[in-house]
């Protein structure tokens, strides 16, 4: 839900200059694998994560598939 159709800014999932940058580095290449950011939810809460990323079109749409993986457990 809440995160369909709106952008990473309108989440404010970015909020460190670091985390800003992964962002952008899809401007420069199609995608990345397992990069690990701290990402802020809707709560408030902080948390480690492993950030996967693949630029693609759906129909004549240009997207974006992210995927987060939850790793603060394991650190």
């Amino acid at each position: 839900g809440e995160a369909v159709g709106r952008s990473t800014a309108e989440l404010g999932l970015w909020r460190s200059e670091g985390e800003r940058l992964a962002a952008g580095l899809l401007k420069s290449a199609r995608g990345y694998r397992d990069l690990e950011l701290k990402l802020h939810t809707s709560s408030g809460e902080v948390l480690d994560v492993s950030v996967s990323a693949e630029t693609m079109t759906v129909g004549d749409e240009p997207c974006v598939l992210w995927m987060f993986h939850d790793v603060s457990a394991a650190k």
